[in-house]
């Protein structure tokens, strides 16, 4: 609860930013979707809008009911659209009496309001997940004296009421949960609904169905364990997360373009990619993360389908770093995704890990922080001497937000590059590997 707390004081939308600083208040919740929307002041309303009229009723304060995806665009999976379809329409009915949102009084409590019910929201994920953890600490006979890193890192208390992130970390920790118990469809009921919140645990699906695979041609699982494991987990994972966006295209086909359009041609936000190509908008960094991604994750799954039945802290250990891959290697690494991995880490019991984690969260905290206030911290450098021009550009390198973030990926792809590499060095793979290279070398040899 303390967590939550200090997270709903500093991105209440009715009270004054904590130090000034307006990245202790920015939430993607208020800020990023309904201010842009809804705000009678933004001349850009409009642009969100496919039904821009419902829009000019709630203005004037006439009835309607809106829908996200078939009245505006919106971003975020079907599970945050519903999310919002509650909120914007509960909110709105509670103002009705104040004669429209170009009541500034009315539109400041339309904003708290959906705020409130957002932040309910993920207060109870919140709770369940710590309760989860609690439980498998229990059955697995860990120590408790690990539960306090998932609740007191420093960007779960700035991002925790930022976005949804923890809602989807709820639902993988869950999935993981059940598949370690081997409830394989119970386990890819969740993880869908974990996908259908936030798109990233697509990549744990893709993972688990490769090792699989090569479980099979490597003749460590047989024919009816594979067809088993598609079937309950693959084809019930693609239903579960299809039926939504199949009823979306069908109320608004231009709802699922838009969504598509949204990520595929998004900027390098915060991505690691800019040490090599400074422009922003470059398709550049969509391949090297392609590029990256399935190289990392070609490893992983070799390294884990190598053993026929693995252990439930390689379980863990699997989730936890797909999810930091995605979040080091990804075009788009924004500060809250931290969060879609931070509940996994009291479960992995290596200090080395939690120590490099620790840092890149304080980092990854920081960021924001550093984000709104980067022309006074370009000042800074160029009073100690350094070489930086003075402007506000929080997204690109040299920018101390940038340079901060940019450490914040290294660290954490530190901590991919030595858990694959402390697995490899568990299975004895490096050393089979050598011998079977060294076997074809001297059987070249011979040949010669």
């Amino acid at each position: 609860m303390f967590s939550w707390f200090v997270s709903f004081l500093l991105h209440d939308p009715l009270t004054p930013s904590f130090m000034n600083n307006y990245g202790f208040k920015y939430s993607d919740i208020i800020y990023g979707v309904l201010n842009p929307r809804f705000n009678p002041a933004n001349i850009e309303a409009k642009t969100y809008w496919y039904r821009f009229d419902k829009l000019q009723i709630m203005w004037r304060g006439g009835s309607t009911t809106i829908y996200p995806y078939v009245d505006f665009k919106l971003e975020y999976p079907p599970l945050i659209g519903l999310m919002y379809f509650v909120s914007i329409n509960l909110a709105y009915k509670a103002v009705a009496h104040c004669g429209g949102l170009t009541n500034y009084t009315c539109y400041r409590e339309f904003l708290y309001i959906n705020y409130l019910v957002h932040s309910l929201i993920i207060l109870v994920f919140h709770v369940s997940t710590a309760s989860l953890l609690i439980r498998v600490f229990k059955e697995e006979r860990k120590s408790f004296s690990r539960i306090p890193i998932y609740i007191f890192t420093p960007s779960m208390l700035i991002y925790m009421i930022y976005n949804w992130d923890l809602i989807c970390s709820f639902f993988t920790i869950l999935s993981v949960y059940l598949y370690i118990r081997n409830k394989i469809r119970s386990s890819a009921l969740t993880l869908s609904l974990a996908i259908l919140t936030k798109l990233v645990p697509i990549l744990i699906t893709i993972t688990l169905v490769a090792i699989h695979i090569l479980k099979f041609i490597t003749r460590r699982i047989e024919w009816n364990e594979l067809k088993q494991f598609i079937y309950k987990y693959l084809i019930t994972n693609i239903i579960i997360v299809t039926i939504p966006l199949i009823i979306l295209y069908i109320a608004n086909p231009n709802a699922l373009i838009d969504f598509y359009k949204h990520h595929r041609y998004w900027y390098c936000e915060n991505c690691i990619y800019q040490v090599f190509e400074r422009n922003l908008f470059s398709e550049k960094h969509v391949i090297y993360a392609l590029t990256t991604l399935a190289l990392t994750l070609t490893c992983i799954t070799i390294i884990f389908s190598y053993n026929k039945t693995l252990v439930k802290d390689d379980i863990w250990k699997l989730f936890f770093i797909i999810t930091v891959s995605f979040i080091s290697l990804s075009y788009i690494s924004s500060p809250q995704m931290i969060l879609l991995a931070t509940p996994f880490l009291p479960l992995i019991m290596d200090n080395i890990v939690t120590k490099i984690y620790l840092k890149a969260d304080l980092l990854n905290a920081l960021g924001i922080l550093f984000f709104f206030k980067d022309a006074e911290l370009r000042e800074c450098l160029v009073k100690l001497g350094f070489n930086v021009k003075i402007e506000y550009n929080p997204w690109s390198i040299p920018s101390p937000t940038q340079l901060l973030f940019l450490t914040r990926s290294i660290l954490l792809l530190a901590i991919v590059v030595y858990v694959i590499i402390s697995m490899i060095r568990e299975n004895t793979l490096l050393e089979k590997i050598v011998v079977i290279i060294k076997n074809k070398l001297s059987m070249h040899k011979v040949r010669g």
